[in-house]
C-alpha cells in the first residue's frame, strides 16, 4: 500500500472511494451521536421498544402474507400457486397472533434467544479449547460471556422478555453509533493531514 508522509509520521493513502467522505465527516459524526442518544433511549424505554419491535415484526408477516396471498390469486395458472397461497395464509395467521399477542411472542423471541446463546456460547467455548488458534483467548472470552447472557436470559424468562428485545435494540444502535463516531474522526483526523 502506497504511503506518504504528513506531519512528521507515515499515513495510508486515502482509497479512492474515501475521498469524496472526507468532507462530509460532520454528518457522520452527527448520526453516530443520535443513534447512540436513540440508542440510550431505547435502553431506558426497554419495555416500550420491545412492545413495538414485536408489534412491527407482526405487521410485516401480515403485508407479506397479503402480498403472497394476492399474489397467488393473480397467477392462478402457475405450478407453484398453492404453495404460494399457504405461505402466505401462514404469514397473515403469525402476523395476527403476534400483533394480537405481542407479549407471548416476546416471550417466544426470548425464550428461543436465550436458548440460541446458550448453544452458542458452548460451540464457541468448545471450538476455542480445542482449536487453540492465535488469540484464542478472546474467542473462549466470548463464548463465556454469551453463555452467561443465555442462562441469565433463561433464568430471568418470562420477566426478561419484557425488556431484553428493546434493551438489545439499545445496545446495537448504540454500538452502530459508535462505529460510525470513529468513522467520522478517522475521516476528519485524514482530512486534516492532507
Amino acid at each position: 500500500m502506497m504511503a506518504k508522509r504528513s506531519q512528521g509520521r507515515l499515513t495510508p493513502a486515502v482509497p479512492g472511494e474515501l475521498e469524496p467522505l472526507l468532507k462530509e465527516w460532520a454528518w457522520f459524526l452527527a448520526m453516530g451521536v443520535s443513534l447512540v442518544v436513540l440508542g440510550l433511549v431505547a435502553i431506558g424505554y426497554a419495555a416500550f421498544v420491545t412492545e413495538v419491535a414485536v408489534i412491527v415484526i407482526g405487521i410485516l408477516l401480515l403485508i407479506g402474507g397479503l402480498v403472497q396471498t394476492v399474489g397467488a390469486f393473480w397467477s392462478p395458472k402457475w405450478n407453484g400457486v398453492f404453495l404460494h397461497l399457504v405461505m402466505g395464509i401462514l404469514y397473515l395467521v403469525f402476523g395476527a397472533i403476534i400483533v394480537e399477542h405481542w407479549v407471548e411472542a416476546a416471550e417466544a423471541l426470548t425464550l428461543l434467544m436465550g436458548a440460541f446463546f446458550i448453544f452458542a456460547g458452548v460451540i464457541g467455548i468448545v471450538w476455542s479449547l480445542q482449536v487453540r488458534f492465535y488469540q484464542w483467548g478472546w474467542a473462549l472470552l466470548n463464548g463465556i460471556v454469551t453463555l452467561v447472557l443465555g442462562v441469565f436470559i433463561l433464568h430471568e424468562w418470562p420477566f426478561s422478555s419484557f425488556v431484553l428485545i428493546g434493551l438489545f435494540i439499545g445496545i446495537e444502535m448504540i454500538f452502530v453509533g459508535c462505529m460510525w463516531m470513529m468513522f467520522a474522526l478517522s475521516l476528519r483526523r485524514i482530512s486534516q493531514e492532507q
